[in-house]
């Protein structure tokens, strides 16, 4: 599960990991469960998000490129 913190136009990317067959099946993304976003708390300048996602996903915070997870984001296994 990821944790972070977003403002009004940040952004979150969430795309499969480095080496996936793209030919395959959307399906087979979700093989391991599904993606579950959570609002844990909202305020005026800013959202408290946590996504949980199947280990064949990467998730960024800003644009892919930047490394899944970085600028502090918390990361943690369930």
């Amino acid at each position: 599960m990821l944790i972070i913190k977003r403002k009004a136009q940040d952004i979150i990317t969430i795309a499969p990991q480095d080496g996936f067959d793209v030919s395959r099946p959307v399906s087979d993304l979700f093989e391991d469960g599904e993606i579950k976003i959570t609002m844990l708390e909202v305020g005026r300048r800013q959202v408290k998000v946590a996504i949980d996602a199947p280990a064949n996903l990467q998730i960024w915070r800003g644009e892919k490129g930047s490394e899944p997870g970085d600028e502090g984001d918390s990361k943690t296994e369930d």
